[in-house]
């Protein structure tokens, strides 16, 4: 009888025993799968961080440059109407926008209206003094010419990426961008490099 207990209790131990070797098989399998989804969490939210520093600073830039755009058409919109009132004010004197004046009688000679004209057959002189006395078109005209233009353009020294770029102070009445378009003597714009 004690040899049946015995055997008995030898089976259950090596069962036991065969039961613990699979269990501890089986946890170091599922251990180890554990780890490595536990990498590839690792993995993925390492790779999400890094997107999201990618957006967080693609935002920022875009933002930046919204604001820097803003800020730049603002600078020039103010600029630009402070030195039109001061070329306003040039023009009005005596000796400005004056009908007696040979470079106002040589933009009106330059007019589409004044050309027409003239390839119509009417003298030129008639045409001239009729345009002169035509107070609606001197008045276009003064403000087409007297008009103060203005661009800007804001690089960064170290990439050379453009920053901000405002092609006219107001886009809606002047539609001709004066950064890229405009040819002009380069004057002061070399100094810094020069």
């Amino acid at each position: 009888m004690y040899r049946r207990k015995i055997r008995w209790v030898a089976w259950v131990a090596a069962t036991i025993v065969v039961g613990a070797a699979v269990l501890s098989i089986w946890s170091v399998r599922a251990t180890e799968q554990h780890l490595e989804q536990a990498k590839l969490a690792n993995d993925l939210l390492a790779e999400h961080l890094t997107l999201s520093v990618r957006a967080y600073r693609l935002f920022k830039q875009l933002t930046d440059e919204v604001v820097l755009g803003t800020e730049a058409n603002q600078a020039v919109a103010r600029q630009g109407r402070q030195l039109q009132g001061i070329a306003d004010n040039a023009w009005s004197a005596r000796t400005g926008w004056n009908p007696k004046s040979e470079l106002v009688q040589a933009l009106v000679r330059e007019t589409p209206q004044y050309r027409e004209a003239v390839a119509k057959g009417e003298p030129a002189d008639e045409v001239l003094k009729s345009l002169l006395a035509d107070t609606r078109f001197m008045t276009a005209l003064k403000q087409e010419k007297t008009r103060v233009q203005a661009g800007f353009m804001a690089m960064d020294p170290v990439t050379g990426h453009v920053l901000a770029w405002v092609g006219s102070r107001d886009f809606a009445a002047d539609p001709f961008d004066h950064v890229q378009a405009a040819r002009r003597q380069p004057g002061s714009t070399f100094k810094p490099f020069v």
